[in-house]
């Protein structure tokens, strides 16, 4: 059997061997009854997987807390196309490769330092010489609010409920609850103002404060009467 660089390390004989694999808490030697060592480093291999697939999970969920996201979806993000993304990652912009769940890396977005250095070196292209908007999307099952930037917010509903239904499987309506001229600028402040209400990414809890800002500056009544009920 051809190995691999990335196979568990199987040592032992005699039907019984160890193997040290990949856990989401770090390497983890396991016995292993078997008949010849073939046979010992298949199964030491279908252990790595499914370690591995709950190690990528936890991954996952724990680079998004600590302010990560995928190139995919910082692309989107930031409204623009994912090859040019790719474009400006080999011009410089900052990411984390994460070699350890695989052969090909896992290429995760510092969000606020990403930020800083589109601005610097591709400000003028978020814009696309179109006027651009903060705008605000409410999840009617969660009631999470997400605070965003787009050229064309009348189209985000949608695009985020299909992104949030691949991503974590459900997701209920998703509605525009207002929008105002702004830039990526004006969408980061307020993600600062808010931080204290933020559930994850760019969602955040309908907080009083929040709800006052979007009033205020949209003029939505719907929130008004919501409050008010």
């Amino acid at each position: 059997m051809r190995h691999s660089p990335n196979d568990p390390t199987v040592v032992g004989g005699d039907g019984h061997w160890s193997a040290t694999i990949q856990t989401p808490e770090g390497e983890r030697k396991v016995a292993i009854e078997a008949d010849d060592w073939n046979s010992a480093l298949l199964e030491a291999r279908r252990q790595q997987r499914v370690a591995l697939r709950a190690r990528r999970s936890l991954a996952t969920d724990g680079q998004r807390a600590a302010g990560f996201m995928s190139a995919n979806d910082y692309a989107d993000r930031i409204g623009v196309k994912r090859g040019t993304l790719k474009r400006w990652i080999h011009e410089g912009m900052p990411v984390y490769r994460d070699w350890s769940l695989g052969p090909r890396p896992t290429v995760s977005v510092p969000v606020a330092l990403a930020d800083g250095w589109v601005s610097e070196h591709h400000g003028d292209s978020l814009a696309i010489e179109r006027e651009s908007f903060v705008y605000f999307a409410r999840r009617t099952d969660t009631e999470a609010i997400k605070i965003g930037f787009s050229s064309d917010p009348r189209r985000r509903p949608q695009e985020i409920r299909k992104r949030e239904r691949s991503r974590r499987g459900a997701c209920g309506r998703v509605e525009l609850l207002g929008q105002y001229p702004g830039d990526k600028r004006d969408e980061l402040a307020l993600h600062a103002r808010f931080a204290g209400a933020r559930i994850l990414e760019e969602w955040f809890r309908p907080v009083p404060e929040l709800l006052e800002h979007i009033e205020e500056r949209c003029g939505t009544t719907a929130i008004s009467q919501e409050r008010g009920a």
